[in-house]
């Protein structure tokens, strides 16, 4: 049926109409394609739909019994567009969503009302994952969002923009323990956090031999040893530059600044169609790494996040390092 949809479309068309030039004036063709059209049909069925004559044409038997049954499947396929067109503006269902625990605090937590309220026939299913421990796409996960996914990832990926950072430390630590003037020195402080710290002052990359006194991927953690005065952390702008923390926290080397962690959404590919997973990602694309993302307090976006914002795409090869 699917196969020879505009033909049955066109069969149907001249059916009602009662001739050839009648059907393509409805369907805005020349007479010739509906001809062809016919013809194509009765050879795929191998029946004869329509005798043909100087006078015009009438339907045969076969062809009265299969225009009520294309009638049947036309209404049908039209039902079935307009359900379509229902979920795409209103999705119902579950979506299933993995992230890190901070993402769910920090950006899905504030805005999950919103889009409950602009989508409310869709139920959500938020997964906590530590960072270190990823799971693999599988079919009961519509998305997850990672720092950065699988070299080798056959997922479809929208990528959003990637938040920029620094080294912090408390007053009290660096009174204590001095200020390091180069990423050097930081091999003679306490720091917290996990990885290879990558640091860049213009054109000069640096990989300072870092021995973590505490090793954690959780930057809430990392935050609050430093707000205790353990050490010396890699943070996020917008968290550590929150207003309560102005007095707090003070950046560390600020002319070097660690690579901005990305991070994107994974989904498998026939997932990439569903009105579900398209309308939770457009929602998303407005707050995060925008002036109205939730994480910021009275901070621009153009100061804790890069401006480069990338669409979807398929199997896509990210550079790996450190979050």
């Amino acid at each position: 049926m699917l196969k020879y949809a505009n033909d049955v479309v066109m069969f149907v068309a001249a059916a009602e109409a009662g001739t050839l030039s009648g059907a393509a004036k409805e369907l805005g063709v020349p007479t010739s394609t509906v001809s062809r059209s016919l013809t194509r049909l009765e050879q795929s069925l191998q029946m004869l739909l329509i005798n043909r004559s100087c006078k015009g044409f009438a339907l045969t038997d076969a062809g009265t019994d299969y225009l009520g049954s294309c009638r049947y499947a036309l209404r049908a396929l039209n039902d079935g567009n307009e359900q379509l067109d229902r979920h795409r503006l209103n999705p119902t269902g579950v979506i299933r969503i993995a992230c890190p625990g901070t993402m769910i605090r920090h950006l899905l937590t504030p805005v999950i009302g919103k889009l409950v309220s602009e989508f409310p026939n869709l139920k959500i299913d938020l997964q906590e994952y530590v960072p270190t421990h990823v799971p693999l796409p599988r079919l009961d996960v519509d998305i997850i969002f990672m720092a950065s996914p699988p070299n080798d990832s056959s997922q479809m990926i929208r990528s959003y923009p990637s938040a920029k950072g620094g080294l912090f430390a408390s007053e009290e630590y660096l009174r204590e323990c001095g200020n390091p003037k180069s990423p050097l020195e930081l091999v003679n402080h306490r720091c917290m956090g996990s990885g290879r710290w990558e640091l860049t002052n213009d054109q000069t990359t640096m990989i300072p031999p870092v021995v973590f006194h505490v090793t954690t991927c959780d930057p809430v953690v990392s935050r609050q040893l430093a707000i205790e005065g353990i050490g010396i952390a890699v943070l996020p702008f917008w968290m550590a530059k929150a207003p309560a923390l102005c007095d707090v926290l003070v950046q560390v080397l600020p002319g070097w600044a660690p690579s901005p962690t990305p991070l994107v959404a994974l989904y498998c590919s026939p997932n990439a169609l569903t009105p579900k997973v398209k309308k939770v990602l457009d929602f998303l694309n407005e707050y995060i790494g925008t002036d109205k993302d939730p994480r910021l307090e009275r901070t621009k976006a153009s100061e804790c996040f890069t401006s480069s914002r990338l669409q979807d795409h398929g199997s896509y090869r990210f550079r790996s390092g450190a979050a």
